[in-house]
């Protein structure tokens, strides 16, 4: 049965993260803790780190927290799927724009960090599988991750 957005909201933690790349100036960026090849144990954690940074532009359309302006992309090259789900789901899709003082400057800024697990966040079997993973903010995209899940 499909996670309901509660569920899905409660795997991520918004908390500091020193595993977090560098945020860009506007978007997102992702990475594993690791630098070598990305492989993993079937059932073991996907862990991703992230870090996010919006402009004013952006963050007045969000109609939540910045956070539920970042989406993840899944996509299996050895089988055809492919997923692509929000972050951080904001309780009601109705938020109202974000309203700012109008003496902030055109450069001001917010954003934060995440990690969440892949493997639960979008549900994957526990079976060997080549994916790729991608980040997306408000039109900026993160650079691809490419991982495979091996045989035990």
């Amino acid at each position: 049965m499909p996670l309901m957005f509660e569920e899905r909201n409660a795997l991520v933690d918004m908390g500091e993260n020193p595993n977090a790349p560098q945020p860009p100036g506007k978007g997102v960026a992702i990475r594993f803790a690791f630098d070598a090849e990305a492989r993993f144990k079937p059932g073991e954690p996907l862990l991703l780190h992230g870090a996010f940074q919006a402009d004013r532009a952006m963050l007045e359309r969000a109609g939540g927290t910045v956070a539920s302006l970042v989406f993840l992309t899944l996509l299996r090259s050895d089988k055809p799927y492919g997923s692509t789900l929000r972050l951080i789901v904001p309780p009601s899709e109705r938020g109202r724009p974000a309203s700012f003082p109008p003496n902030l400057l055109g450069d001001y800024r917010e954003g934060g960090t995440f990690k969440v697990d892949l493997a639960k966040f979008f549900e994957l079997p526990a079976e060997p599988g080549s994916y790729t993973v991608l980040a997306s903010m408000a039109g900026h995209l993160s650079d691809p991750i490419e991982f495979d899940i091996l045989a035990r």
